[in-house]
């Protein structure tokens, strides 16, 4: 059955940097005046959002044309390095901070207050990568009491993952028992929340939790800085 987790925001780990990289790109360095408004669109951000996670786990059936059959007719692409790991299980989450931030920064836009917007905006982006990141480590305890690896989180819509796939994980997953939900486009309501699977597997996988390292764009404006030289990935 599906499990939702409710977070205090403040539970949640977010820095002025990341609010500079999310708002700036990851080459950018704040003035002491920016830096003062990354700090109040910190605690702005927690005064409005409400995060929260719903997950499920499911085994695997088996594969059929290099697809992971669940339960039902739920079908899932998986990577091939993936799959030749020994997949046991995938697990499915919907994570949401709320619309709450959302509404306000677009008020702050419309009274021309653009930096605090900017700003503000970009506090979500990390809070939400901050609960992803929580809900995913979450998922990987879960996998380590079954003593099984855990695969890297594979988003609808990021690099080579169709955003149709949204469809298949709220068909497993209830979204709106966190208040989200899908429009007909496929993208999530509030728009602050985000959606992956990621494989429990037999073997380790080379692919890592790590996004950023795992990622294929070739460039990236909001990309962490690598830890091989401190260079820019």
């Amino acid at each position: 059955m599906p499990s939702v987790i409710s977070l205090q925001p403040r539970s949640l780990s977010v820095s002025p940097d990341e609010i500079a990289r999310y708002a700036g790109g990851a080459r950018y360095r704040m003035d002491a005046s920016a830096e003062k408004t990354a700090a109040a669109a910190i605690e702005e951000a927690c005064d409005l959002i409400r995060p929260a996670f719903i997950y499920r786990v499911d085994p695997l059936r088996g594969f059929e044309d290099g697809y992971a059959v669940l339960r039902g007719e739920a079908k899932f692409p998986l990577p091939a390095d993936v799959s030749d790991h020994g997949t046991k299980y995938l697990a499915s989450c919907i994570a949401t901070i709320g619309e709450k931030l959302e509404e306000r920064t677009g008020r702050l836009a419309s009274s021309g207050r653009m930096l605090d917007s900017l700003f503000l905006d970009a506090a979500g982006v990390a809070f939400l990568e901050a609960l992803s990141t929580k809900a995913f480590q979450t998922l990987a305890e879960l996998a380590r009491k079954e003593r099984l690896h855990i695969g890297c989180r594979c988003v609808p819509g990021c690099g080579h993952w169709d955003i149709s796939l949204q469809r298949r994980i709220f068909e497993l997953v209830d979204g709106s028992a966190i208040r989200v939900r899908l429009n007909e486009s496929n993208v999530m309501v509030p728009g602050k929340s985000k959606s992956f699977f990621v494989p429990w597997t037999a073997r380790p996988s080379r692919v890592t939790g790590d996004k950023c390292r795992s990622c294929t764009l070739p460039q990236c404006t909001f990309r962490r800085a690598a830890h091989r030289g401190g260079e820019d990935r």
